[in-house]
């Protein structure tokens, strides 16, 4: 199952941002559950949120 989470905000630089504590702690979190986390993102341009949440068993 994926979950995808759009917004039309201002986007931002992942380069920079990813050494922020918040991007950190969403990583931890999708680790925890077992998912993979993708950001896609850009300046002016918005931010989209993927959650690939894995099968188990």
């Amino acid at each position: 199952m994926t979950i995808t989470l759009t917004d039309e905000g201002k986007g931002f630089d992942l380069n920079t941002a990813e050494m922020e504590n918040g991007i950190a702690n969403m990583n931890k979190r999708a680790q925890e559950i077992n998912a993979d986390l993708k950001l896609t993102t850009q300046i002016g341009q918005g931010t989209v949120v993927h959650l690939n949440l894995k099968q188990q068993g």
